[in-house]
């Protein structure tokens, strides 16, 4: 996280918060059985979430 920039390091933590969301929604919503059209919002969370999370560590502080 040290190496990470302020933009690097909001990304992770809104990767984080959309990450636990969409598990909050999915756990939700599962009732036994996954269909899938009832789990769209929840997967969308959880996946925006991991994006931003491997995005993140694109924007690493340049050393100079």
């Amino acid at each position: 996280m040290k190496k990470l920039t302020l933009y690097g390091k909001v990304n992770v933590g809104l990767g984080i918060v959309l990450f636990i969301l969409g598990l909050f929604l999915f756990t939700q919503k599962y009732e036994g059985s996954f269909i899938f059209q009832e789990q769209y919002l929840s997967l969308s969370f959880i996946f925006l979430g991991s994006a931003l999370i491997l995005a993140s560590y694109l924007a690493k502080k340049k050393h100079s």
